[in-house]
């Protein structure tokens, strides 16, 4: 005797949405719903899903009770996050902005620089890797364009590149003929 399933979708329905990529971690269970709607017994299933009995009891039930939501996972217990979302937010626009040379110490950011001030400014404390990963959630790279030193003057730096000579004897190599 086939296995009672609920009807919320139809076997042709769920074979589509297995193959959605936001159902990619659900699509076994999908599969295991719609075998058991085609008339498959539990024991069958599980055979060629590879899965034991009670996995496909416990997410049998939860179809029939809730639907395709049912099958997906349910949020897992953890230390909540040190920075909520909205932190989050205001120390990604504080690292855009820029570091301040006399309170940061550092012209562009880093590790370190950058954990001080999530200290300093939201008392948590993370390692330095911690902070790498936050930036990383955050969408911020770590590849920036060459530090300008604050005391610099681009007038003078483009007086300096249009005094140079165009080439010297010093600047062009020789290199040995290859053989």
């Amino acid at each position: 005797m086939p296995s009672k399933i609920t009807p919320h979708h139809t076997a042709e329905e769920l074979v589509r949405l297995a193959r959605l990529k936001e159902n990619r971690a659900i699509a076994d269970r999908i599969h295991a719903i719609r075998l058991a709607m085609q008339g498959m017994r539990p024991p069958e299933i599980c055979t060629v899903l590879g899965r034991k009995e009670r996995w496909y009891y416990d997410w049998r039930k939860r179809y029939n009770e809730h639907g395709l939501e049912g099958l997906r996972d349910l949020p897992r217990p953890g230390q909540p996050k040190k920075l909520g979302d909205e932190e989050r937010q205001e120390l990604k626009a504080q690292v855009l902005e820029g570091p301040c040379l006399e309170t940061d110490g550092v012209s562009t950011w880093n590790g370190k620089a950058l954990r001080a001030r999530i200290e300093r400014c939201f008392g948590v404390r993370y390692s330095v890797t911690q902070v790498y990963r936050i930036c990383h959630q955050l969408g911020l790279s770590w590849i920036t364009p060459r530090p300008k030193h604050p005391k610099s003057d681009p007038e003078k730096q483009e007086e300096w590149k249009e005094e140079l000579p165009l080439s010297s004897r010093k600047s062009r190599r020789r290199t040995p003929k290859k053989r």
